[in-house]
């Protein structure tokens, strides 16, 4: 075999993974369900009452006093570990949908009866979360109602917009 016809299969062989590569860069993946979004996703399930929590619990979530852009929630049931720190962009209306871009960080989390703060959202827990809004609280999270416990109606998702975007018919 010459030296040109090497070079010309082994281009031609480049060529063929370049085209492959392509394809696979433009592929689409199927459509998830919404349930994908829901199981990564904080489910709140209420804005949780300072007055309900106990004065120990109320201690632990807010060290010193809480920012004025920090909220405390009842969260449902977790379907993933979500580790404090992690960030989200998206609230979900449970009732009709209605999305509202955001940016918040979850802050802080104790178990539903637990007396000590946790590093994370435990799957498969109940939990109270204080969310920091840094570009401030949105109305649709201000509109919430205030709970005095667990309700096991989720009223808002609070997750990512790729995480949502993966529930989508593309």
């Amino acid at each position: 075999m010459s030296s040109s016809s090497r070079v010309a299969d082994r281009l031609a062989g480049v060529q063929a993974a370049l085209d492959l590569g392509r394809s696979l860069s433009s592929a689409k993946g199927p459509t998830l369900p919404f349930s994908s979004f829901e199981n990564r996703s904080l489910r709140l399930a209420g804005r949780a009452n300072p007055g309900a929590l106990r004065p120990s619990a109320r201690a632990l979530l807010y060290p010193g006093q809480p920012l004025a852009n920090e909220v405390c929630f009842f969260v449902s049931f977790a379907g993933s570990e979500i580790p404090v720190g992690s960030e989200f962009d998206i609230l979900v209306c449970a009732s009709d949908g209605a999305e509202t871009d955001t940016r918040a960080i979850l802050v802080g989390v104790l178990p539903k009866f637990g007396f000590a703060s946790l590093d994370s959202v435990p799957r498969g827990h109940e939990t109270i979360c204080v969310i920091q809004f840094p570009a401030g609280i949105p109305e649709a999270v201000a509109m919430l109602p205030e709970a005095e416990g667990w309700t096991h109606d989720v009223v808002e998702w609070l997750g990512t917009q790729a995480a949502l975007l993966r529930t989508r018919p593309r």
